[in-house]
């Protein structure tokens, strides 16, 4: 009469292991890239959702207190800018009709490990420019111009900012279309 086997073998239960723990290798690895990009991605949805509150403001401005200008409370223009020397925040900005420098309305922190990418992370028209990048967008028509370090502001067909994990794993390009004011992220 044939012996029932009743257990597993000690070489059965290495080889299941074995294989559960490059499963979860595996796994864990995926998981942590994953993590990466969603960090950038989430990065990227906050600069595109800064862009539209700029043209929105733009679009519809609104008295702001701290305005003291003969001309109105209200913002002649809306700036968003980008400044290499701190790759991890960007600001939101309006400007009074008479000339005096703007009020920050709002800073934005990009997601723990995300910047703006240091090496051609700013560009105009698909060339590298120098920092700070400001986007500017005049009322009441949301007119979009473009100026880098210190130049006089002008048109343009792109502008980009260009978001990378630390390790430079992960990147996304938010790009702003100069004629139509679409945002796009790729």
């Amino acid at each position: 009469m044939p012996i029932k086997q009743q257990a597993f073998s000690v070489i059965e239960l290495v080889i299941a292991i074995s294989i559960i723990a490059i499963l979860t290798t595996i796994v864990m690895a995926n998981f942590h890239d994953a993590n990466k990009s969603k960090s950038v991605q989430l990065g990227a949805d906050a600069i595109a959702s800064a862009f539209r509150t700029a043209q929105e403001n733009s679009l519809n401005p609104k008295e702001i207190s701290a305005i003291s200008c003969s001309q109105g409370k209200v913002p002649g223009e809306y700036h968003l800018i980008f400044n290499i020397t701190q790759p991890t925040i960007f600001t939101l900005t309006a400007k009074d009709k008479c000339g005096n420098p703007g009020i920050v309305l709002q800073t934005f922190n990009l997601p723990k490990n995300v910047v703006i990418n240091t090496v051609g992370g700013l560009k105009i028209d698909g060339a590298a420019v120098a920092s700070p990048l400001d986007f500017k967008f005049e009322t009441p028509f949301a007119k979009a111009t473009i100026s880098s370090g210190s130049a006089v502001f002008r048109s343009f067909t792109q502008g980009e900012v260009v978001l990378a994990f630390n390790d430079g794993s992960f990147t996304r390009h938010i790009i702003l279309d100069g004629l139509s004011g679409r945002v796009d992220i790729q």
